[in-house]
């Protein structure tokens, strides 16, 4: 068995040095007017841990805009056109900026996080 100072010592390294993360991201079929998305919601996707989500589909997707975010998260919502994530990268999205919108044509969109 452990001395409990270590497992303690153990607790505090891990709790200072993990994050949370969390990043929502909306697609949208209109782009409508500067910082807003319009007409059909096409999909709506999170990551929650470190990685690169799965791919997201976003047929005929014009707007995309990020939904929530947690304050510690460091992710990126990244849009493709092409027929799936491997394709033509055409915009991106930080994550920490909630409301950000992307006006762009698109059919896919995944999200990364550190």
């Amino acid at each position: 068995m452990r001395p409990p100072h270590l497992l303690a010592l153990a607790l505090a390294l891990f709790g200072t040095t993990s994050r949370a993360v969390y990043c929502e991201a909306s697609a949208y079929l209109g782009a409508g007017q500067p910082g807003r998305c319009t007409g059909e919601h096409l999909n709506r996707a999170n990551q929650t841990r470190p990685g690169t989500s799965g791919c997201f589909e976003a047929v005929n997707g014009a707007c995309g805009i990020v939904a929530a975010q947690d304050a510690a998260c460091s992710c990126a919502i990244r849009f493709f056109a092409g027929g799936d994530c491997n394709r033509t990268s055409v915009a991106q999205l930080a994550c920490h900026d909630v409301g950000a919108v992307t006006h762009v044509d698109f059919d896919h969109f995944d999200i990364q996080c550190i």
